[in-house]
């Protein structure tokens, strides 16, 4: 058989299976990741702008923002 066909994304020769773990092997890490790629300058209301929250916001699994100026929820991954 012949060797199976890699794309860019599938594989990085600068980014291991091992570098994958570390920066992205735990929930909290994964999450903090996420955080920064939405928001690399803080918190940014999507909906108001405001730079303010009330910090995160805990229901069930899932962790929240929600907006000082409209209240406005923000999901932290999405």
């Amino acid at each position: 058989m012949g060797q199976v066909p890699q794309n860019r994304v599938q594989y990085q020769e600068w980014f291991s299976f091992s570098d994958f773990i570390q920066a992205f092997g735990t929930e909290e890490k994964c999450l903090a990741a996420l955080e920064n790629a939405r928001w690399p300058n803080g918190f940014l209301c999507p909906q108001c702008g405001a730079a303010e929250s009330f910090g995160v916001i805990h229901d069930g699994r899932r962790k929240r923002y929600q907006c000082k100026s409209c209240r406005a929820l923000h999901l932290k991954n999405c």
